[in-house]
């Protein structure tokens, strides 16, 4: 006899301790995002499309719950939080003054593959801090998710760190499409050695960007990491973004964290709307990603 699902695929009802492990993990994150004074912010679950897919920024349509109002307008079932908070800000908060702090837990939507065991719908708790494009706005997020999970009562765990100008800077220079820094970002994101190898082969490119790109998924490590990606910087943007990052782990280290730390020069993400800093947490005993911060 063929059992009948009761609820979406990817979706799951909590209950008794599940549920109040996910109310105890809130109220710990909610707790230390406040203690930074970052201040709550709650939008609504569905958007207009056009807010997500007004431009090209690496978000795929058949990711994202899609359907229609009354008036025929398509809506979605938003997929981040990242965007409806920009909306608010560039809309409702044009006369506050910056940096502004805003801290949210609120259940996000993605479409996945079916038997893939992701969740279609899950809990996004985290912080945006805009405004402030400094070293030190970069170092308070980075504390704040090292505290956090640390709140959670976790220690075992690693924050991985990466640079999306260390990316940009080195594909700007030459001259390539769109079309072609999607495909590089997610071979060497994905760390698929030798479709990269083949698509490099593809690209009239001189033979340093070629050995610069097909490096970059093998530059993950300690710190050491750093200097290794300096001797393939071949010019200054790349140069700094790595000078940038070893200064930001030297004020980690002097602050004790210097354990939780590692880096990932092959990190970069689809989405195309986020610049600089992005790290993952991972638990050493699951390396699933449990958090990621990327800046806008």
């Amino acid at each position: 006899m063929l059992s009948r699902k009761v609820i979406p695929e990817g979706t799951k009802d909590l209950v008794f301790e599940e549920s109040r492990k996910r109310e105890w993990v809130i109220k710990k994150l909610e707790k230390i995002y406040e203690s930074f004074g970052y201040e709550s912010i709650v939008t609504p679950t569905i958007e207009y499309y056009k807010t997500f897919f007004n431009s090209k920024d690496g978000l795929k349509e058949e990711e994202v719950y899609k359907f229609f109002d009354n008036n025929g307008r398509i809506l979605v079932l938003r997929p981040d939080m990242t965007i409806p908070i920009a909306r608010v800000v560039g809309t409702k908060m044009r006369e506050v003054k910056m940096p502004i702090r805003l801290r949210y837990c609120s259940n996000v939507f993605n479409v996945n593959k079916s038997f893939g065991g992701k969740r279609n719908e899950y809990t996004d708790c985290g912080v945006e801090f805009i405004g402030d494009s400094s070293l030190g706005s970069d170092l308070e997020i980075l504390v704040l998710a090292l505290e956090g999970l640390k709140e959670l009562g976790l220690d075992k765990f690693k924050l991985e760190i990466g640079n999306i100008k260390f990316f940009n800077s080195a594909f700007n220079e030459m001259g390539l499409k769109e079309e072609d820094r999607e495909i590089l970002a997610n071979l060497i994101e994905t760390k698929s050695l030798i479709e990269l190898k083949t698509f490099l082969n593809s690209l009239n490119i001189e033979k340093k960007y070629q050995d610069f790109f097909s490096r970059l998924p093998w530059l993950f490590g300690n710190k050491e990491v750093l200097d290794n990606g300096l001797k393939l910087a071949f010019n200054e943007e790349v140069k700094e973004s790595l000078k940038y990052m070893k200064r930001l782990y030297s004020i980690l280290e002097k602050l004790g964290y210097g354990e939780y730390i590692t880096f990932d020069l092959g990190m970069v993400p689809r989405v195309n709307y986020y610049t600089g800093i992005i790290f993952k947490g991972y638990l050493n005993w699951n390396w699933r990603y449990c958090l990621k911060w990327r800046k806008i």
